[in-house]
Formats: C-alpha cells, structure tokens, sequence
C-alpha cells in the first residue's frame, strides 16, 4: 500500500478498521474460521520519490507483517531493511543448523501446584546462530514450516529428547514425562507415528514418558490423516497435550472427537489472573471440564506468587512458569530432576539482563556483510558505555557478530560523534562493538567524558 504522508492519518485508520473486521468470525457451522489480515504501507515522499523503491519497501512491510501470528499492520522503516536481510540469511543457514550443531534443548518444569515437586518437562528447541547470536523459535519455526525443513527439524528434536531422558536415567534421576511441540504440518505428513515409535524403541523408553504438544491449528484441520495419527499414538501409550487452550477459537469439541490426554491453558489467562475475574471464571471453567473428561491440566505462563496463589484457590493442580524455573540446559535439568522438588521465587529476580541507568541516543546502519555492500537506513540504538576499544549498545534490531561492518552516530544535545565498528560480542544483552580505528575511539572516549560517563 503506497501513500502520500498528508494521508497516513487517514490510511492507518481504515488498515485499523480491516483489522477489526477480521477479527470477527467467519461462521461455518460446526466451525468458526477467522482471517488474518496483512498489511504493508511505505509513504510517498518520506520513505522514497521513486514508485518501485516505494513498491519495495511496502512489500518488505508486507513480510514483516505476515511474521506476526495476528492480523497486523507494519508502516516501513529503515530497520526493516537489517529484518529483511536477516531474515534472508537465517532462511537459508536453517539449511545447514542441525549437521552445524547449531541447535540444542533447554527444558522448562512443569511442578506440582502445591508441592513444587517436578512432574513434568517441556523441550524447547533453540538456534544459536554464529552471526546474529541467539535466533528466537518465533523467527526460524515458521521458515521451517515454509518448507520440509520442519520434518528435520522436528525429527531431532524428538530424538535429542529421547537421548537426554536416557542420559538422565543413567546419573540416577526419576524420569517424568517430556513434552515436545508438534507443527500441525507434520501430522499430514505419512509415517509420522511410526517415527515416534521407532524413538521409543531405539533409546528404550515407555511410551507415558513421551507427550506431544498441538495446538488447534491442527485439529481445526480436521484431516483423517491426523485423526488416525493421533489413534495411532494413543494406542502406543504416548500422551497428547492440547496446547494453548482457551485462546482464540477453543471448542470441547476437540476434546470429544481426539484422544487427548492434557490441556494447558493458554497463558494469556496467568497474566490477568488476579485482578480478572472473568478469567478466573474462565479458568474455572476449564479446570471443571477437564475434571469431568479425567484430563491433566497445566497452566502455562505462571511467575509470581499472587498468580500461584489464585491457580491454587482454583485447584488447578499444576503450573509451568518462570516463577519455578526458566527453560535450562540438560544439565542443569538433571540436578533439578535428582533433587525432585523446586521452591517457586519471584521472576523479577530471574532477569539476568540489568536495564543500564544511563544510556545515549544513536543511529546504526549496516555498511558490509560478508564483503557485500549495503545502503540500508539507519536504525535506533542506545549506547551505554565505552573504552578505548569497545562501544557497548542496545538495539531493537537484530544484528550479526563478527562478519559485518556498521556506521554509528551518537547524538547528545548539540554534540554528534560517528564512527565505524564491527560487532564482536554479546554481553548481559548488549552488543560490543570494536572501534575501526584508534582515533575514532578517542573521539568516542571524550564524547562520553564530556557526558562524565566512561567505563
């Protein structure tokens, strides 16, 4: 969508009013379907004169928009051009991340509501990228999901799944069910139960031990081929969990029609839970049904003690959350699963990234990547500290490590400094970046000592 900036106003409220429609359902009965709208808007002159630069930079707001997993509208910005390019570059290194040994498990606990004793684990798979650091699951599943590259993908992480549980045996601790989540696509691919079954029968593991995560999109399918999947995988023993539960278009009658095994409740209803009480009423809700269907129920997204005190006034028998524990490593997963039982603390005291009390406003823009070269816009960052060989920074935008080149402005009041630096590291959050040049450095270090802020 291309429009004149006298009209942005205008533009953004009828994209809002689309939104709002497509909130509405699309009434099938038994069903009800919803569509996502997408929208990309670049402004004339603003983000460009020229008519095919324009058409390119609504659509690179388009694809922006399309990674939301909601109707949503995204104006261009320079940034989206650094998205853009990432996005690319991820895409096509997901090809080699599993022979790279570039992704890995963190599992997270599933507690008993009272007790804090463990019953429980969900795997959560990971991607640490060489350049651009620590890619999230909501950036890299769905271009997976975009190809076959899914069927690998979630092939491994049942297999490492399985392994993990194996070593844990072995160092003597008490193996409780692992949860891995399941992409809908995967179900309309043949052979899929017996792949599990072959898991099972390779590491030598009970069937109970296993559970499979799905969300509604793939009952809302409603194909046979899924159905007899999940008949297949229930008559093995291995456990099914309907993920999600009570966000957007829930219905019992999944709950009838597939062998499902474990609700969790979606965790929207955790962050409301004590000051809404039509979310307890809805909670509530879910907690009798599932009594009455003899179904495990767990609440997702638990992390303070207020919200652990009202699942427990409604009886919800079990919680995952920060408030117990954040996704961890195998390892320390296995010193979890020896002492048996964890004692819930606030999250707050989890963060493991400080916010920096001081901070200076800049731009960055990338120049090279690879020894190609870029004219991409400048994006927002906030520098917080230097040294004579480092800048330390904060930025929305995702960058790579090592193998780029960038050009950075700070700005305070009236005084600007720009230099040029490459991106070596992460620390507690923050990117560092190496000067190009002594000198640019210097000029850096007295900007920041005319701020009475250095390192």
């Amino acid at each position: 969508m291309l429009i004149p900036s006298s009209f942005k106003q205008d533009v953004t409220s009828y994209a809002e009013a689309l939104l709002t429609l497509s909130a509405a359902p699309i009434l099938i009965e038994p069903y009800a379907l919803f569509a996502r709208v997408s929208i990309g808007i670049s402004r004339f002159p603003e983000d460009s004169h020229d008519p095919i630069e324009l058409m390119k930079h609504s659509y690179t707001a388009l694809r922006r928009s399309r990674r939301e997993d909601h109707s949503s509208v995204h104006h261009y910005a320079s940034n989206l051009d650094i998205d853009y390019y990432r996005r690319y570059r991820i895409e096509q290194d997901l090809y080699y991340a599993i022979e790279r040994n570039q992704l890995f498990l963190e599992y997270q606990p599933k507690v008993d509501s009272w007790t804090g004793k463990i019953i429980g684990l969900e795997a959560l798979i990971r991607w640490q990228h060489p350049e651009w650091g620590r890619i999230p699951p909501n950036d890299f599943i769905p271009l997976a999901e975009e190809s076959a590259l899914h069927i690998a993908i979630g092939d491994w992480v049942v297999e490492t799944a399985c392994q993990a549980m194996v070593n844990w045996s072995r160092a003597g601790a008490e193996l409780v069910p692992i949860s891995v989540n399941v992409s809908p696509k995967r179900f309309l691919i043949p052979g899929f139960e017996h792949q599990i079954e072959q898991a099972l029968t390779t590491y030598k593991l009970s069937a109970d031990l296993l559970e499979l995560e799905i969300t509604e999109a793939a009952l809302i399918m409603d194909d046979p081929n899924i159905s007899r999947t999940l008949e297949h995988l229930n008559q093995l023993g291995v456990r099914i969990a309907l993920d999600d539960f009570g966000k957007g278009y829930s219905s019992m009658v999944y709950l009838q029609r597939y062998p499902i095994n474990v609700v969790k409740i979606d965790r929207q209803f955790a962050t409301h839970i004590a000051e809404d009480r039509k979310a307890q009423a809805i909670v509530k809700s879910i907690l009798y049904m599932a009594t009455e269907f003899n179904l495990a129920v767990i609440a997702e997204g638990i992390e303070t003690l207020q919200q652990l005190e009202v699942f427990r006034s409604l009886n919800c028998p079990n919680i995952q959350g920060y408030l117990f524990s954040r996704p961890i490593s195998a390892e320390i997963m296995e010193s979890f699963l020896l002492r048996e039982v964890l004692y819930p603390i606030e999250a707050c005291s989890l963060a493991s990234d400080t916010v920096p009390s001081f901070s200076v406003p800049g731009k960055i823009k990338m120049l090279k990547h690879q020894n190609q070269t870029f004219d991409f816009g400048f994006s927002d960052i906030q520098a917080h500290r230097t040294s004579t060989r480092h800048l330390y920074f904060t930025t929305k935008t995702p960058l790579p490590l090592q193998t780029a080149t960038f050009e950075v402005w700070l700005v305070e009041g009236i005084q600007i400094v720009s230099c040029t630096l490459s991106i070596i590291a992460i620390q507690q959050g923050q990117y560092v970046g190496k000067y190009a040049t002594v000198q640019e450095a210097e000029l850096v270090l007295r900007f920041f000592q005319s701020l009475r802020y250095i390192e």
